[in-house]
């Protein structure tokens, strides 16, 4: 267990080095508890924070989320998330936003729905299907978006990591079009049975104009808290 927690210090500051040596690199901090009900549903509460996408307005992200996994299939990956493991999951959530620098708040209602696929070469592909529902300080909006993920597992002797490569397009129902895409690349490390650590790369466009693109760094701490298989 120390080994597992020193581990999780040392990649963290390492990655937040690198993270702030690149020239207009934001990172972003999150830690996500899972905590399993059956085997089947599981509640999740995310903390996370950032300087802002600016840098200068950093933000406050809390939520909880209530996971229903659905059509168990024989997966490849060696992740403790169950959620991997499954064809289809649905995820219920909110999400608390405030900006620490002045007094806005955003409160946001999730929708997601996930189907996922094994695929050959042991590598399984994600389509997280997810609404946004905004709740700005002045008006209500929401937004749609759409993130395909592919990822495959891999061991060395006892170290157990699984890198993977996403894609990301959100759709602005102001404005009626497609305002934003991603592509992230990172790597999940198994520390033990209840800790994982998610370290990304993330390049965020702006499609409409004024374009603009952003560069994020994140590490992400995974804390699984299940009785059963």
């Amino acid at each position: 267990m120390r080994a597992a927690v020193l581990r999780v210090l040392l990649v963290t500051i390492g990655f937040a080095a690198v993270a702030r040596a690149q020239s207009g690199t934001i990172f972003w901090s999150q830690v996500d508890t899972y905590v399993g009900l059956t085997p089947n549903t599981d509640l999740m509460f995310l903390a996370a924070g950032s300087p802002g996408l600016d840098g200068k307005h950093p933000v406050l992200v809390l939520g909880p989320n209530f996971d229903l996994a659905l059509w168990p299939f024989l997966t490849h990956l060696k992740t403790n998330n169950p959620e991997r493991s499954k064809y289809l999951t649905l995820r219920l959530g909110y999400r608390y936003v405030r900006a620490l620098d002045t007094s806005r708040v955003q409160n946001t209602g999730v929708i997601e729905l996930t189907p996922r696929f094994p695929l050959p070469l042991k590598m399984q592909l994600g389509d997280r299907n997810r609404i946004d529902l905004r709740g700005l300080p002045d008006r209500f909006t929401w937004r749609y978006r759409n993130r395909v993920t592919l990822l495959r597992s891999f061991q060395i002797r006892r170290y157990v990591f699984t890198p993977y490569g996403q894609a990301e397009i959100f759709y602005n129902c102001e404005t009626g079009q497609w305002t934003q895409y991603t592509y992230t690349f990172g790597a999940i490390s198994k520390l033990n049975q209840k800790m994982e650590l998610d370290t990304w790369f993330r390049r965020r466009t702006e499609i409409v104009e004024p374009m603009t693109t952003v560069n994020i760094a994140g590490v992400k701490l995974l804390l699984f808290f299940r009785n059963f298989q």
